[in-house]
């Protein structure tokens, strides 16, 4: 038992009251909703909030001096959007368009990006704990990914979330 004296022995004895409860409460951990995707047969989720929307391929029209790693552009709505193969992006070999490829729109400083994706499985919910770090290779100086992948619950999957309105 610890003996509280002096002129803040009332307040020492409020802190260890508090600390013992902090103790003994469990922490709950709140499901989120990510987007699962495919890319070169690995599965790899974005969260909710960093997607606008997801797009059935249409014509990717390619665009001269673009980086290698835009894969042309596209009409949303009657706005251009570049569409960037994130298998190129990641360093993977690039694939044939069919009818399972998806194109995510991501807002991206202020614009909306296309990140090109084999195809979309759908929404899984993951608790902050069952996300893992994603390997360093995926990530570089202008990424915007905070977590990684979810390997206590679906051992290939990789995660990689993205914060909404600051996908890069």
């Amino acid at each position: 038992m610890t003996e509280f004296s002096g002129p803040d022995r009332v307040y020492a004895f409020a802190d260890s009251l508090a600390a013992d409860e902090q103790e003994t409460q469990p922490i709950v951990e709140v499901l989120e909703p990510w987007i699962v995707l495919s890319l070169a047969g690995e599965h790899y989720a974005l969260h909710v909030d960093a997607v606008q929307e997801i797009m059935r391929v249409t014509e990717i029209t390619r665009v001269p001096n673009a980086p290698a790693v835009v894969r042309g552009v596209v009409k949303l709505r009657g706005r251009v959007l570049p569409v960037v193969d994130l298998r190129l992006r990641l360093g993977l070999e690039a694939a044939d368009i069919d009818s399972k490829r998806r194109i995510l729109v991501l807002p991206a400083r202020g614009r909306l990006i296309g990140v090109l994706v084999d195809r979309v499985a759908g929404i899984e919910r993951f608790r902050p704990s069952e996300i893992e770090a994603v390997h360093p290779d995926v990530l570089t100086e202008r990424s915007d990914y905070s977590r990684g992948s979810d390997a206590q619950r679906h051992a290939p999957h990789r995660a990689a979330r993205c914060r909404a309105g600051s996908a890069r």
